[in-house]
């Protein structure tokens, strides 16, 4: 019995300091790889806590293996654009100028019913009352309402957009707003 309580002490222990040292503050905050990779840990560290014939090394070490890899992979998607593109995805812009973009609405598989859902949540009942609306990688919606309430935003003002990343031009922002390379 002491056995189990120890283990599960130890296990507990490490998990904690895997997910605390991930970074994130929240379940909200993970990106569907982070999701996977605490998922991946929890279900890694609960063998060796309800079965004393599994090793304790046999939860550990993949649990170490699992925060390693994300760490890596966190890393790599702050150097490469494209694997960050793979790893976290990109915000989708399903509304734009008070207009729903139904094709992206469809390649996020998110229905009309799910996006009234978020704009409640953020205290607008009405298509009519939204400029801008982001679906972020996280699942969250930004809004940009038609009034600019928001952060004494002007009427007509548009989201931002980067046009350097990483020292790079972002070719696809700067044709967004009007302007070429040259």
């Amino acid at each position: 019995m002491l056995t189990i309580f120890f283990r599960t002490l130890t296990i507990y222990v490490l998990v904690f300091a895997a997910i605390r040292l991930t970074g994130k503050r929240q379940i909200s905050e993970l990106q569907p790889f982070d999701l996977v990779i605490t998922i991946l840990i929890a279900d890694v560290a609960s063998l060796p806590i309800s079965n004393n014939d599994i090793p304790l090394a046999h939860g550990i070490i993949p649990i170490i293996a699992l925060f390693l890899m994300q760490r890596v992979f966190a890393y790599l998607s702050l150097k490469n654009k494209a694997l960050r593109t793979i790893i976290c995805g990109n915000p989708l812009l399903l509304i734009e100028n008070g207009i729903v973009n139904e094709k992206l609405m469809k390649v996020a598989n998110y229905s009309l019913s799910d996006l009234m859902e978020q704009l409640r949540s953020k205290d607008v009942f009405s298509l009519n009352e939204v400029n801008f609306a982001v679906l972020e990688c996280n699942g969250e919606l930004g809004i940009l309402p038609k009034d600019g309430s928001q952060l004494g935003s002007p009427p007509d003002s548009r989201p931002a957009h980067l046009i350097t990343l990483d020292g790079k031009r972002v070719v696809d922002s700067l044709s967004q707003i009007g302007i070429t390379e040259a």
